[in-house]
């Protein structure tokens, strides 16, 4: 039977799916979507300045803000899906 993944961060810090149990390596969330690259790196900015990430590294033409926390690694950027369709994404990561 194939399924969407529903991943669940769990306490040790290993992502799982909800509904079969097989391991993740990471989980992404969307957080918003934007119709302009300018608009899409302002909002990127201030989230990463609010939640104190650094930046880490580039992606396409934006940066890739990152933390450590509680034995995972959150990371912030954008995503293009079209011309005029940017998706700001947290991906959380396991060690």
């Amino acid at each position: 039977m194939e399924h969407i993944h529903e991943p669940i961060v769990q306490l040790d810090g290993l992502i799982k799916c909800r509904t079969c149990g097989a391991a993740m390596s990471y989980t992404e969330q969307e957080l918003g979507k934007v119709s302009s690259a300018r608009m899409a790196n302002r909002l990127l900015d201030e989230i990463a300045v609010k939640g104190e990430f650094h930046a880490d590294s580039f992606e396409g033409d934006f940066i890739v803000y990152s933390k450590d926390k509680d034995g995972m690694r959150e990371e912030l950027t954008v995503k293009k899906e079209s011309d005029r369709v940017y998706v700001i994404l947290r991906k959380l990561v396991s060690k």
